[in-house]
């Protein structure tokens, strides 16, 4: 009876390797390789079940077959973390190898879970696998893809300065960070978008604020006529002038709206200057009226009281 001892087993390296036989013994006698046999079928590359076939020579022993086998060689693919802006094309995912030697040997590509919200996402192993690597027993470490938030159009841009015209850059903004997946973002990365979000929402109010600001001073100052005006009114109207100018004051106004505000401005002073000249009129009849006594009037006084009663009719005439 034959025994066939194998040498060491063999793992993957990438080139032709050979199995050796320690010894062939037969009824308890060692054999020579090369007197008493040869070895055939003990060499391969790749990882699998080979049959090596011991001959004898001279009759010694027959034929003998023994299977042996290349295992697959254990290697590590580290996924690397990567990036992109929201809305550019992904870059090309990358890795790294515990045995860079092999890298040209490896077999797939990873990829990344789907999503082009703002967010982080999981990179897997994609079609980096051992189906598709029979040489390897790959381990896989996975990494995180990040897609950041496009806030390029808004640099520069506060709640001290923003305008109406900044308020579509904003709203892109905000909803990419409204939409945001976060699950497996870090805290600083969600404090990060959560403080970006909040400064949009804020400047988001700003602009609707002012608008809202703009609104209630122009349909207040409109809603007066030049000839109804009163002196009751002008308390208001110096509150509304006060107000324009504290709006005029701020940098969040654009061009259109201070042309706008300026000419409103304008419109309220008519409306006061109207007011006052209304009073200094009347102020000047009730001293003209002072100037006579009844008991110290003359006919040459006729003509200047005629005057002041066409002056209180054209007043009273008058709606304000």
């Amino acid at each position: 009876e034959a025994t066939v001892t194998l040498g060491d087993s063999l793992t993957y390296n990438g080139a032709t390797q050979t199995q050796t036989v320690k010894s062939v013994t037969v009824n308890g006698i060692t054999l020579t390789e090369g007197i008493d046999y040869t070895i055939s079928g003990n060499t391969g590359m790749n990882v699998g079940n080979y049959t090596l076939k011991i001959t004898g020579i001279n009759n010694a022993i027959g034929e003998i077959t023994n299977d042996w086998e290349i295992s697959r060689l254990p290697i590590t693919v580290t996924a690397t973390d990567m990036s992109k802006t929201y809305g550019e094309a992904d870059p090309t995912l990358a890795y790294t190898l515990s045995n860079e030697a092999f890298a040209s040997e490896i077999v797939g590509e990873l990829a990344r879970t789907s999503g082009e919200n703002v967010g982080v996402y999981e990179i897997d192993q994609g079609t980096l696998t051992n189906d598709n690597n029979p040489n390897f027993e790959i381990t896989f470490a996975a990494a995180l893809f990040t897609i950041e938030v496009d806030a390029s159009g808004i640099d520069g841009i506060t709640p001290l300065n923003v305008k109406s015209s900044d308020k579509a850059k904003i709203e892109y903004v905000y909803n990419q960070l409204d939409n945001a997946v976060t699950d497996l973002a870090d805290d600083a990365k969600k404090a990060e978008w959560n403080n970006l979000k909040a400064e949009c929402a804020e400047m988001l109010a700003v602009i609707s604020g002012t608008a809202e600001e703009i609104k209630r001073i122009t349909d207040a100052v409109y809603a007066y006529d030049i000839n109804t005006v009163t002196s009751d009114d002008v308390p208001a109207l110096v509150q509304l002038a006060q107000d324009t100018d504290a709006l005029l004051s701020t940098d969040n106004l654009t061009a259109e709206e201070i042309e706008a505000l300026v000419q409103t401005g304008k419109d309220i002073q008519a409306l006061i200057s109207r007011c006052d000249r209304i009073s200094a009129q009347i102020g000047d009849i009730k001293d003209r009226m002072l100037a006579y006594d009844e008991a110290t009037v003359k006919s040459s006084d006729k003509a200047d009281i005629e005057q002041l009663k066409a002056d209180i009719k054209e007043l009273t005439d008058g709606q304000n």
